[in-house]
C-alpha cells in the first residue's frame, strides 16, 4: 500500500450561488489518500454511483463525530486493517450534512482509500461535497461542482499520483459527457468549459487538458 497526501486547494464556484447553501463552509486544505501499490488500475469508466473499493476510513477516534460507519476491511481490505472503520458507502449525504451540522472538519476525521482511478475520481467528488454544502435540489449543478472539483484536485496532483499519462483524459472526457447528459436532462445548458473538453476539433495535448481544469475550477488566488 502506499501512502499520500494530496492538495486540494480552495475551488472557484462553478454554478449559480443559489446552489450551495454554504459553499466553502470549510475550505479544502489536503486529503490523504491510500492506494495499492504500482500503478493505479483505471476501473470502469465513471457513471452516476460510487463504485466498489472506495471508503473514507475513520482516523483514530471514529465517535468524535456521529456518522454511520461499518468495518472498513469489508469494503478496501487490502488498504486497511480488521480493526478501522469507514463511513458506510450509503451515508455520503448524510456525511455531507452531518459534517457541515457538527462543524467537523473533513480532514481532521477521515484518510481516503481508493482500489481505482474511478474510486479515486469519486473520493475526491464526494470530497467536495463535504466542504461545500448544499440542499441537493439542483442535482446537476450540484454534481458539475464537485465533478469537476476532482477532475482539477486530479489534475493539480498528477505529479505525485501513480496514474499513466493516457488514463487521465478519458476519464475526464467521461465526466464530462456525464455531467453534459445531467444537464440537459434537467434543461440546463452546457457550460463552455464543459464543452471544450467535449470538442473532438480541439485536442488539448502536452498537458493542456489538465491545465484547463486547473485554470477553470482552482481559485487561483488561495491555491498554493
Amino acid at each position: 500500500m502506499q501512502r499520500l497526501e494530496l492538495a486540494t486547494p480552495p475551488l472557484r464556484l462553478l454554478v449559480d450561488s443559489q446552489v450551495f447553501d454554504a459553499f466553502r463552509w470549510c475550505p479544502p486544505t489536503t486529503l490523504t489518500i491510500r492506494l495499492p501499490d504500482g500503478p493505479l488500475p483505471t476501473g470502469p469508466v465513471p457513471t452516476s454511483r460510487n463504485p466498489p473499493g472506495l471508503a473514507f476510513v475513520f482516523l483514530e477516534h471514529p465517535e468524535a463525530v456521529v456518522l454511520p460507519r461499518e468495518l472498513a476491511h469489508l469494503h478496501v481490505g487490502r488498504l486497511t486493517t480488521e480493526e478501522e472503520w469507514c463511513l458506510a458507502p450509503w451515508a455520503i449525504d448524510a456525511a455531507t450534512d452531518g459534517l457541515w451540522e457538527q462543524r467537523a472538519v473533513p480532514q481532521e476525521h477521515f484518510e481516503l482509500a481508493a482500489e481505482t482511478l474511478e474510486a479515486l475520481f469519486w473520493g475526491l467528488h464526494d470530497w467536495v461535497h463535504f466542504h461545500h454544502h448544499g440542499p441537493f435540489e439542483r442535482v446537476a449543478e450540484t454534481e458539475v461542482q464537485c465533478d469537476f472539483g476532482a477532475l482539477a484536485w486530479i489534475a493539480w496532483n498528477r505529479a505525485i499520483l501513480p496514474i499513466d499519462d493516457a488514463a487521465f483524459e478519458p476519464l475526464a472526457k467521461a465526466v464530462a459527457r456525464l455531467a453534459a447528459a445531467r444537464l440537459v436532462l434537467e434543461d440546463l445548458p452546457v457550460p463552455a468549459f464543459i464543452e471544450t473538453l467535449l470538442c473532438e476539433e480541439k485536442k488539448l495535448g502536452n498537458g493542456a487538458f489538465e491545465q484547463h481544469l486547473m485554470e477553470t475550477c482552482i481559485d487561483a488566488t488561495t491555491a498554493t
